[in-house]
This record gives structure tokens, sequence and C-alpha cells, in this order.
């Protein structure tokens, strides 16, 4: 399957919208339980303040899953499919 084929879905899809509820919770809340700011959690996972400062307020359009990986890693969660699940 090319790439010209696939099937775009953004987070702003009603289907996605308790998926991307969970994500912004978890984030958010992992963030404050280790003592991070949105700025130290971007640096330690490699991202820009504004990606981490967009998750928490639910202003993105679209997350890449190595987005969702990096995070979970900076966060200490094993699996990245974790972040995703309701707190």
């Amino acid at each position: 399957m090319g790439r010209g084929s696939r099937k775009e879905i953004k987070i702003s899809d009603p289907l996605l919208k308790p998926l991307i509820a969970n994500l912004v919770a978890n984030v958010k809340s992992k963030r404050l339980k280790g003592d991070l700011t949105q700025q130290s959690l971007a640096i330690k996972a490699g991202l820009a303040v504004n990606t981490v400062s967009e998750i928490e307020q639910e202003r993105l359009e679209d997350i890449r899953l190595s987005t969702v990986t990096a995070l979970a890693k900076a966060l200490g969660e094993q699996d990245p499919l974790r972040l995703f699940r309701k707190p």
C-alpha cells in the first residue's frame, strides 16, 4: 500500500476522542507525579515544549506514534500504548 492510498485519521475524529482524552490525562498526571515541568519533559523526550503543551491542552490535529513513544520513555512507561488507557 503506497503512502497516497493510506487513510489519514485526525485526532479530532469522534471515535478517537476517548483515547486522546486518556493520553492527555496520563501525560499530565505522570509528568506532575514525576515532578517535571513541561520544559523538562520536552527536553527528556527530545520534543519541543510546544508539543508537550499542545498535547496537555488537547490542541493537536495529529500526533505521531514516535512522539507518544518518546513521551512514554521520558515518563518511565515501558509500553507507550498504556498512555492511551483510562487513567
